[in-house]
This record gives C-alpha cells, sequence and structure tokens, in this order.
C-alpha cells in the first residue's frame, strides 16, 4: 500500500518510515500539511496519517483539504492531548479514526488494516450524509460518534486519573479502580513479578462494590487471587497482540474465576506487573475495545510509575548539583553554611506559625537553605573582608540575590524558590535591593525569609564583627515592623520567640558526629515536592 505519515517530529518519521517499510508498503513522509498536499496530488495515496497539532496547517485542516481532493483516501490522526470536541470535530470531517499518543507501531498497523476493511463503507457513509439518504444510516453514524466520544471520554479519563498519583502506591490503587470501572467485572487484581523467575506476587486487590457484598467475599478473593497465580504462572504474555496487550478466557476449570481479561504492566518496555480483571459469573465476555481500555490503563499505568521515578530522580540530581554549589562556598565561607541553616529552621517556624500549606513550607525549606548560594559569585576579597565594605564593594556584595536566581533558574523548575532567592534582601517600605519592590510587590515567602534571614545575621559573629546583644537584635527586628519587614512577620516571629520555641531550634541545629549537618534534611515526594 501507498502510505502517507504526516509529522513535524522527524524522528516519528523515521520510526514509521523503517517499520512499514519492512512490511512491503511503500511510505511517504512530510513535515506539515503543505508538503501532504504535494505528495497527494502527484502520487496515488492509499491511507493517510496525520498528527493533530502541527504549525502552518493543522491535522484538521489538512483533512479537511484531503476530502476536497480525494474524499476516498482515509485519513486517521493521532494526538498526544485528545479531547472530546476534538474527536467529534474531527469524525465529522471525514477523519476516519483517532489515536492517542504515545503510539505503538503494531497498534498503527491493526487501525491501518481495519480502517482499509471498512473504507467502502465509510465512503458509503460519506456519500448518504452527502445525499442525506436514509434516516436508518444517518443514526448509525450518529451512534458510532456517540461510542466514540464516550471511548475518548474514558480514555481521557483514565489518562487524567493517572497523571494526578502521586505516588506508585496510589498509581497501583487508581488502576485497580480504573479496571472495575472498565470491565464491571467481580474484581480486579494487579500482580508484580518478583525475581528472576517472574513469579507473580498480588500487590493489591479489591472487589466491584457492585457485585462483591455480602459475608464470605474476602474469602472469595483470597481463593481466586490463588487460581489467578496458577494461572499466570502458565501464561505467556509475550505472544499478546500488540493492538491489545491483553487476553481474555473463558476457564471454567479453574473453579471460582470463569472469565479473564488481563494487561501486562510494563518499565521501559519490559513487563514488571499484570492487571487482572476477573467475573465469577458464567458468560460474562468484555468486547475488544474493553479490553483494549484495559491494556490502555495498564500502558499508562507503567508510564506514570515510569515517570514518577524520573521526576525523583531528576529532583535527586537537582539536589546533587546544588549540594556541590554549596559545598564549594563552603570550603570559601564556613558561616554561610551554617547561617543558611539556621535562617531555613526559623523560616519553616514562622510558615507554620502563619498558617501556610505544606506546599508552601517544602518551598521555603529549598530557598532558605539557598538564599545565600549567590555569594559562589562573590570576591574573597569582599566576601571575607573582615572590615566594613565601601560603596563600590557593597555594590558588588547586592549582587548575589541575582546572581542566587539565576543559578537556581538554570535548574529549570524552582520559577517560586528562584524569586525567593532573588527577593530576600527587598524591604517592605522599597528601600531594599535588588529591584527595590515594595509590599505585596515582594513575595510573601521572601519577607518571612527576610525576618529569619535579619535575625541570624545579627545574633551570630561575622567576619567583620562581633554578634550584637540579644535585646539590640529583638529591637532590631520591632522597630523594622512596617519599615524593613512585614508586621505581619514581626508579630509571627515575636509569638514564637516570647515562647522560647525559636531559641530551642536554634540550639538543635548543632553538628552531628561527624560534624555535618544535612542540607536537605526532608526530601519530598512528587504530591508535596518544592
Amino acid at each position: 500500500m501507498n502510505i502517507l505519515f504526516v509529522d513535524d517530529e522527524q524522528p516519528i518519521l523515521d520510526m514509521v518510515r523503517e517499520y512499514f517499510s519492512s512490511k512491503d508498503h511503500d511510505v511517504f513522509l512530510a513535515h506539515n500539511g503543505k508538503e501532504a498536499m504535494e505528495i497527494i496530488k502527484s502520487r496515488r495515496i492509499e491511507c493517510c496519517f496525520t498528527d493533530l497539532n502541527m504549525p502552518g496547517m493543522t491535522g484538521m485542516e489538512l483533512a479537511h483539504e484531503i476530502q476536497n481532493h480525494d474524499n476516498t483516501i482515509p485519513v486517521i490522526v493521532m494526538t498526544g492531548y485528545p479531547s472530546l470536541d476534538a474527536a467529534i470535530s474531527t469524525l465529522k470531517s471525514g477523519v476516519v479514526d483517532f489515536l492517542i499518543k504515545p503510539i505503538q507501531l503494531r497498534q498503527m498497523e491493526i487501525v491501518m488494516q481495519t480502517v482499509m476493511n471498512r473504507s467502502a463503507m465509510v465512503q458509503e457513509n460519506v456519500m448518504l450524509k452527502k445525499e442525506i439518504k436514509g434516516k436508518a444510516q444517518l443514526e448509525r453514524i450518529h451512534r458510532e460518534l456517540k461510542e466514540k466520544a464516550h471511548d475518548l471520554k474514558m480514555l481521557n479519563e483514565i489518562i487524567e486519573t493517572l497523571e494526578s498519583a502521586g505516588s506508585v502506591k496510589e498509581i497501583f490503587e487508581k488502576t485497580i479502580s480504573l479496571a472495575l470501572l472498565i470491565s464491571e467485572f467481580d474484581a480486579a487484581y494487579l500482580f508484580l513479578t518478583i525475581g528472576a523467575d517472574q513469579k507473580p506476587a498480588c500487590a493489591l486487590k479489591r472487589g466491584n462494590p457492585k457485585n462483591m457484598t455480602g459475608p464470605g467475599q474476602v474469602g472469595k478473593l483470597q481463593d481466586a487471587q490463588e487460581e489467578l497465580i496458577s494461572w499466570l504462572e502458565n501464561t505467556s504474555f509475550d505472544s499478546l497482540p500488540a493492538a491489545l496487550s491483553g487476553v481474555k478466557a473463558n476457564t471454567h476449570e479453574m473453579g471460582l474465576v470463569r472469565s479473564i481479561a488481563a494487561a501486562p504492566i510494563s518499565l521501559s518496555n519490559r513487563p514488571f506487573g499484570v492487571l487482572v480483571a476477573v467475573s465469577f459469573s458464567h458468560d460474562n465476555t468484555l468486547s475488544a475495545q474493553v479490553i483494549s481500555r484495559l491494556a490502555f490503563a495498564a500502558e499508562k499505568a507503567g508510564m506514570s510509575v515510569e515517570n514518577l521515578g524520573l521526576y525523583e530522580n531528576i529532583y535527586e540530581n537537582l539536589f546533587s548539583t546544588l549540594f556541590a554549589f554549596v559545598e564549594t562556598l563552603e570550603a570559601r565561607d564556613a558561616y554561610t553554611r551554617m547561617h543558611s541553616l539556621r535562617v531555613t529552621a526559623i523560616a519553616e517556624l514562622l510558615a507554620q506559625e502563619l498558617d501556610l500549606p505544606e506546599e508552601a513550607q517544602a518551598v521555603i525549606q529549598v530557598a532558605g537553605n539557598l538564599h545565600d548560594i549567590g555569594k559562589i559569585g562573590i570576591s574573597d576579597s569582599i566576601l571575607l573582608k573582615p572590615g566594613k565594605l565601601n560603596k563600590d564593594e557593597f555594590e558588588e556584595i547586592k549582587r548575589h540575590p541575582d546572581i542566587g536566581a539565576n543559578i537556581i533558574g538554570y535548574m529549570g523548575l524552582w520559577d517560586l524558590e528562584k524569586e525567593i532567592v532573588r527577593n530576600h534582601h527587598e524591604k517592605f517600605d522599597g528601600s531594599g535591593y535588588p529591584n527595590g519592590l515594595a509590599g505585596e510587590e515582594i513575595p510573601f515567602l521572601a519577607r518571612i525569609l527576610a525576618v529569619a534571614d535579619v535575625f541570624d545575621a545579627v545574633t551570630t559573629n561575622r567576619a567583620y564583627r562581633r554578634r550584637l546583644p540579644e535585646e539590640v537584635c529583638l529591637n532590631i527586628i520591632r522597630e523594622g515592623s512596617g519599615n524593613h519587614f512585614d508586621p505581619k512577620v514581626v508579630d509571627a516571629f515575636f509569638s514564637l520567640y516570647n515562647k522560647g520555641v525559636i531559641q530551642k531550634r536554634v540550639e538543635e541545629l548543632q553538628p552531628n558526629s561527624t560534624g555535618r549537618i544535612p542540607l536537605f534534611p526532608a526530601q519530598k515526594t512528587k504530591e508535596g515536592a518544592p
């Protein structure tokens, strides 16, 4: 067959060309709608796959152009961001099917074969729509549209449900719930393959509350689990059709379990688990469409686990990189490290006293530890000068908030933390630096950090002066309310100080037996990450 693939991503075009050429098809490639129409006008194209979102001419516009030129060419749309409106619009525009990215090559081939098998029917439907031949045919088209819309809604629900999970446990729990929703079977199980022999072990099981009621249900779930383990040990998932990635079987000989729908869960294309839905009644069968949805849920579950691992690995690498910066700075000025730890601890107490959410406290933790990281770009002659800085030297030291914000900005993930680092020397009356922000213009977490920063600075020894008496320190904070500091933050500070909370926390920040204190004492998972 002559097949045309239209996509603005060259790797995708290279992949489909290699695969479909190996199947003895003639493959034509286009990077945009204009190139596609030039090929269609010069070649006999029998099937066209097109991306939906492309620069210049969209996949929808290309479908219109193809229909106007030759309405016998079936068009299949590929998209990574499906929506109900887009699906209905594409189907009404002559598009015969759509695929949701990431797309398996085998799945594309099966869809293409299915589309070509029904191309005669599609052409007839187009003619019927144009000539309004028969109410029955139009009603059938309407039903197909509704079924496609329902299918798309279900796929969107699967995507949104699993992408909202913040931990592996939550991914598994939501996958089980989706399996019951999709299949309407009596129970669902999630098995993990353990060890070199890939022996299945049940990680989670759940009965359908609509079907599994009354006493003895827990025992039934457990008995069925043992049957399924035996069945899985004798089942090869390598031979499953890629279009479905699942298997349906009537298993009367098993005992409790009568019908099974199963789909493998993979990490980096390697199986690590199986999602199984079962029925305990006779004659419970599932359509290929339902099994396909179940397989999609299993595939998306594997991707979600993989993405979560990647997400956490990225944060671990970022922490390691920033830790190296702070290590370098500590080698030059040991005071900075301890100062950042104490400032972070005090700022976290203030955030809690002000009843800020956990997400804000996590942001404070990162920003506090890194608020002076920009001093790595300041000359030692200025940073470690024992006496008072002159005007030029002070202008140079004022650069460190911007330097620090730029360092964090290069990491690409911490926009809030970057702005706190940039603005922690701004003053409530607008007389601070680097940008002279005032009042509500200053991020609230930066206003919290400013109080903690000044308190620790005046209560500890610096290279250029000894620590100030306690009462002097408190007066600086008190008299700075409304000009240097946000009054709300000052009130929270004295509420904690008068109860001895701040003093106790600072005393706790002593080096451990190795002489070190961890930079980031509480790593967060995705749902609570900075």
